[in-house]
């Protein structure tokens, strides 16, 4: 997610974004058995189908070991200031993305506030403490 915009992040026809997110990260990371793999930004969960012959178990322990608490491939949570909306079809509001790892947490997890992003379109959220790669 570091260095996408708003635009990017939200997709080209939600808007879901416009009035800015929260970034919060992850003090602690999970372990396999208290989290469910959900798949990629790229499908929204309630179009998400487990693949056949995925082997979940490793790739959650993959997801685990590839994830961290600090730097460039610190665990995140986007949370948008505008609130899901129930009366708003899910394919609106949660349109595909460029491609995020997902999981959905059975339990609850330390995370600190790193940041927020108000400048919608081209509003970029960039960590103070990582070092850009190009």
């Amino acid at each position: 997610m570091a260095g996408r915009s708003l635009i990017e992040i939200d997709g080209v026809h939600s808007g879901r974004l416009a009035s800015g997110i929260v970034v919060a990260a992850l003090q602690e990371l999970p372990v396999p058995p208290d989290f469910n793999w959900a798949a990629s930004s790229q499908v929204a969960g309630h179009r998400f189908h487990r693949p056949a012959g995925v082997n979940v178990d490793k790739v959650k322990a993959d997801a685990r070991s590839s994830g961290a608490t600090t730097g460039l491939e610190r665990v995140v949570k986007v949370l948008p200031v505008t609130r899901h909306h129930a009366g708003l079809d899910s394919d609106v509001q949660n349109p595909p993305g460029q491609g995020a790892a997902q999981g959905i947490s059975r339990v609850p997890l330390k995370a600190g506030v790193i940041g927020t992003v108000t400048a919608y379109r081209n509003g970029r959220y960039q960590p103070a403490d990582v070092v850009h790669r190009y």
